[in-house]
């Protein structure tokens, strides 16, 4: 039996409701989350800050017709593959800005990110 969260995932994303995902569906499901969940920072810009949690994210980016942050998408597809009976778990990531004397292949070469 599906849940809630499933129900309007599929609903959300247009795929056709199925209770055994698998690795194969994968492809599909970030293909169509791709195309129908933008990314957005209104929040940030108008300086609302909201609970984060599950209930909150999928309020926001499936009933609400939103688009959300990098860590609330990831987190949504998160819950959703949960629900789904993946083994899956999430971690953190930092980004760093390079200066413009910085290229690609010194990054790949090693180079430290600059301060």
């Amino acid at each position: 039996m599906l849940t809630e969260l499933q129900q309007k995932f599929f609903l959300k994303f247009k795929i056709p409701p199925k209770e055994n995902v698998n690795f194969e569906d994968l492809h599909t499901i970030l293909l169509q989350m791709g195309h129908l969940l933008p990314y957005e920072n209104i929040d940030i810009m108008e300086g609302n800050m909201q609970e984060f949690s599950r209930e909150t994210m999928e309020e926001k980016l499936l009933l609400k017709n939103r688009g959300g942050l990098c860590y609330e998408i990831n987190s949504l597809l998160y819950y959703f593959l949960c629900d789904c009976g993946f083994s899956v778990y999430r971690i953190a990531g930092t980004l760093y800005h390079f200066s413009q004397e910085d290229s690609f292949l010194k990054e790949r070469e090693g180079a430290q990110p600059s301060e």
